[in-house]
């Protein structure tokens, strides 16, 4: 299942930020209707203001898989063009105040070291853009498995990924965290979810069109006289 986002004020929100700041990670994956305007994907953004956010989104007429820092003004980081009608994971590094990275399926674009830093971070938004603006740049496609994790991926997570791992099955060490997981399958804050999100207006989910996610399977034993076969 994948959130169906029309262009209107209607996206999934929360109203907290689930990390300190930078580094962190974070993704999903789309499948634009359109590819020759602006379309918000995955914002954090700062209450009703629209001058100090995180955010994943299309490029306006390019489709270049996008990243920014705002606090401001922007820091741009960009990854290849946007396919329509294709899923595509879409993701960014934001390693440092001075150091951001785009990603498209696996696949990272050129580093921008602008140094920003977003200040009084707070929401959370899927499909929809910073504050005020939501209400008027939302996506338009669908989205799906958006995920968020507390330090920054290597190129090799990445790539795993974007082969179809669920963003809960990557191997993780130490305080290394997944914050925001919204698997999508059957509807919003399913099983497995991580962050709780709410409906802003009335969202659609389309149960037919899924991501690319390999399923992982859990291994069983099988028993034969009391022994593992």
């Amino acid at each position: 299942m994948s959130l169906v986002c029309d262009g209107t004020s209607n996206y999934l929100i929360n109203g907290t930020f689930p990390l300190s700041g930078p580094p962190f990670s974070y993704g999903v994956w789309a499948k634009p209707s359109q590819v020759s305007a602006f379309s918000p994907m995955f914002t954090f953004s700062a209450g009703s203001g629209t001058t100090d956010f995180w955010q994943l989104f299309q490029a306006t007429t390019t489709a270049l898989a996008s990243h920014r820092a705002r606090d401001t003004s922007d820091a741009l980081a960009t990854a290849a063009a946007l396919t329509q009608d294709v899923w595509q994971l879409i993701g960014a590094n934001e390693v440092l105040s001075t150091s951001r990275f785009t990603y498209l399926d696996g696949t990272a674009g050129t580093e921008n070291t602008t140094d920003r830093t977003p200040d009084a971070v707070d929401g959370t938004r899927l499909g929809a853009s910073a504050g005020t603006a939501a209400t008027t740049a939302t996506f338009v496609g669908k989205l799906g498995y958006p995920f968020a994790y507390n330090f920054a991926l290597s190129d090799a997570q990445w790539l795993q990924l974007a082969g179809g791992l669920p963003p809960n099955a990557l191997s993780l060490t130490g305080e290394e965290a997944l914050v925001v997981y919204q698997p999508c399958v059957a509807a919003k804050n399913e099983s497995g979810s991580v962050l709780t999100m709410s409906d802003q207006g009335t969202p659609v989910f389309d149960a037919a069109d899924n991501p690319p996610i390999i399923l992982v399977p859990v291994k069983i034993g099988l028993y034969r006289r009391g022994r593992a076969a």
